[in-house]
């Protein structure tokens, strides 16, 4: 009788221990894939996509309004073959027959709080109305403000109110494109770090840093989530290993590679959107 319930005990354990492995192996699995889907570049595993925030512009027989607005990187500052972010959005919808217009409305140097105020302009509002694709860098300009004159960074309650004041003009600025259009898909070009480890080391930016870099990604990227139409485009993984071959001589904007990348990943978004 002690025998078999030994034997009864060992069996239940070696039961456990089987489904425990299987447990891990599909855990393991399941991260791989996840994250193989984040690292992909075709435009697929976007999370507008895996949201079936789905475009359909192929039956349109008018122009298809793109308008570009927010600081030096929507701009274009620092691309020499001067497309900046359009260039591969505009071919995948050429390819198609789709006719494009692209209006670019960004200023060199602009925080969060001045585009809320140029999109506010009476002179922009026609223009507002009629954007099929708002595609918007900001914030870059709003986060280097927070540097001190010797490279450091303000503490960390500074940093959360420059965060919060950002969230909430770029909250604003969607509400009022959206007072204007309900219909308009809206693209944000997530930060890059344009600083390589030598520059990192010479300008004293550790951890910190980088925590705040990304920590103001999430937040922007948790606010575009919410609507419908909306997407974050990240640019950081793009730029990480990079740095060297996609930054300008300034060592701040792309160079025409750099804008070259961010373009073909957004050419990218719209043709699976499309369905191309």
């Amino acid at each position: 009788m002690v025998r078999k319930l030994w034997f009864v005990i060992i069996g239940t354990s070696l039961v456990g221990v089987v489904v425990f492995a299987i447990g891990i192996i599909q855990a393991f699995q399941v991260t791989v894939l996840n994250q193989t889907d984040i690292s992909n570049d075709n435009g697929q595993n976007l999370q507008a996509i895996e949201n079936n925030k789905q475009v359909d512009f192929r039956n349109r027989e008018d122009v298809i309004n793109i308008a570009v607005m927010g600081d030096s990187i929507a701009r274009g500052t620092g691309d020499q073959s001067g497309y900046g972010l359009t260039k591969e959005l505009v071919n995948v919808l050429q390819e198609q027959g789709i006719e494009t217009e692209v209006k670019n409305i960004a200023v060199d140097g602009y925080v969060s709080e001045e585009l809320l105020e140029l999109i506010q302009l009476e002179a922009n509002q026609e223009l507002l109305k009629n954007t099929d694709i708002a595609i918007i860098s900001i914030g870059g300009n709003d986060l280097r403000g927070l540097l001190r004159r010797d490279g450091t960074f303000l503490e960390p309650s500074g940093f959360q109110g420059r965060l919060s004041e950002y969230i909430y003009n770029l909250e604003l600025t969607l509400q009022a494109i959206r007072d204007k259009n309900e219909d308009c898909h809206i693209v944000l070009v997530g930060l890059y770090n344009p600083f390589n480890d030598f520059l990192m080391e010479m300008m004293m930016l550790d951890t910190e840093y980088m925590d705040y870099f990304l920590e103001w990604n999430y937040q922007a990227q948790r606010l575009i989530e919410q609507d419908k139409l909306a997407i974050y485009l990240p640019t950081y993984d793009l730029f990480k290993w990079n740095t060297e071959q996609y930054i300008s001589y300034d060592n701040i904007h792309p160079n025409a590679e750099g804008y070259q990348a961010i373009s073909k990943r957004l050419a990218n978004y719209f043709r699976s959107a499309i369905g191309l």
